[in-house]
């Protein structure tokens, strides 16, 4: 199955946190994210705390895209999450 999800904020990246696979597998996640916040991702990965646990995602599991056409590129998608404030 491969998702999409438009907005790497608190929201985007939480859902990513839960359905990025441990290892590579069925299951393909690209984040469509800002410049800044695609950079850090790249860079740092991506760390969760809080109520749902810990876990985090080095730099190599996550696909990151900073445009539309870059990420429909990777397509196609089964489903897309929209994860953005209502004025983005």
């Amino acid at each position: 199955m491969n998702l999409l999800i438009v907005g790497a904020g608190a929201v985007g990246l939480g859902l990513a946190s839960c359905l990025v696979e441990p290892a590579p597998g069925a299951r393909r996640v690209v984040l469509l994210a800002r410049h800044s916040t695609a950079r850090a991702l790249r860079e740092r990965g991506l760390r969760r705390t809080g109520i749902f646990g810990e876990r985090s995602i080095p730099p190599d599991r996550l696909d990151v895209a900073e445009s539309f056409e870059e990420a429909f590129a990777r397509g196609p998608f089964d489903h897309v999450l929209v994860c953005v404030k209502s004025f983005d």
